[in-house]
């Protein structure tokens, strides 16, 4: 167990502390975490501050669920006790001190490195470099590696899962609506085909068949997130019969969209892709 001077707490490792120098060329340290723990911690409670009173500038959580599409949760094996590779660490990056020695980050790295590897026990969880690119505030920098606040993804998610609850709702209500109703095949054949590829990434063909009895002035594909925003609109060159356009999603991200059919302005055939990445 190390105790720096900064009160800073390391269990089967020493905490570390980021030198920087500030905007008057002062030398500072800048704390990651109070408390680092090398191994394995068990609690049987664990609460953080969330009082009222201690929070300010409260919004509501939007676009949850195209958060949480957008995340890439994977299994995984600790390699070893060490951070990161001894050759990449910058010898003066990083300095503890207690009463009798000062240490570098390179020396601290060399001694974790020599501890025994982890048993091989499967965990599950993300990859902070990934995860930064959907929620940057729940990544943060400890010593030379990332870590994640696991806890502050949980909000998005109860949002997420709200959002598809009101998703659902729609479409049940929309089910309700048709109920009883019947569809003329015969006065329309227009009909929008699912895309090919489905899932993709990248490029995928969209086909479709307009009624070459109708009279069509305009007919656009429309593009739209599960959200109701519009992504892009395709004009489409075949106005009746068969016809087949390619769609470039590589500038949107992982997720469910919907596309849509239309001739003069109305709706009419709709359809879902998914977008991998």
């Amino acid at each position: 167990m190390h105790l720096n001077d900064l009160g800073m707490l390391g269990v089967n490792m020493r905490a570390m502390t980021r030198t920087y120098t500030n905007s008057w060329g002062q030398s500072m340290n800048q704390w990651a975490c109070y408390l680092w723990v090398n191994g394995r911690a068990a609690s049987d409670g664990w609460y953080t501050y969330s009082d009222s009173s201690m929070k300010g500038s409260v919004a509501p959580l939007t676009n949850s669920l195209e958060k949480v599409l957008a995340m890439k949760p994977v299994s995984y094996v600790y390699k070893s006790r060490k951070f990161v590779d001894q050759d990449t660490i910058p010898d003066s990056l990083f300095v503890e001190s207690d009463s009798s020695k000062q240490m570098t980050c390179r020396e601290e790295n060399a001694r974790i490195n020599a501890l025994p590897e982890y048993e091989a026990t499967q965990h599950y969880g993300f990859i902070a470099q990934e995860l930064k690119r959907v929620c940057p505030t729940v990544v943060a920098e400890l010593g030379p590696t990332e870590g994640i606040n696991l806890p502050e993804i949980v909000p998005i998610l109860v949002q997420a899962i709200q959002e598809q609850q009101q998703i659902i709702q729609d479409l049940r209500q929309e089910i309700e609506n048709w109920k009883g109703k019947t569809i003329d095949m015969t006065t329309s054949k227009t009909k929008l085909f699912q895309n090919t590829p489905n899932p993709f990434d990248g490029t995928t063909t969209i086909s479709y068949f307009i009624d070459e009895n109708a009279i069509v002035s305009s007919a656009t594909i429309e593009v739209r997130d599960i959200m109701g925003n519009l992504k892009t609109t395709l004009s489409l060159g075949d106005r009746s019969g068969l016809g087949q356009i390619d769609f470039d999603g590589s500038n949107l991200t992982q997720g469910y969209y919907i596309y849509t059919l239309k001739l003069n302005g109305s709706i009419k055939d709709s359809k879902m892709f998914l977008k991998e990445q």
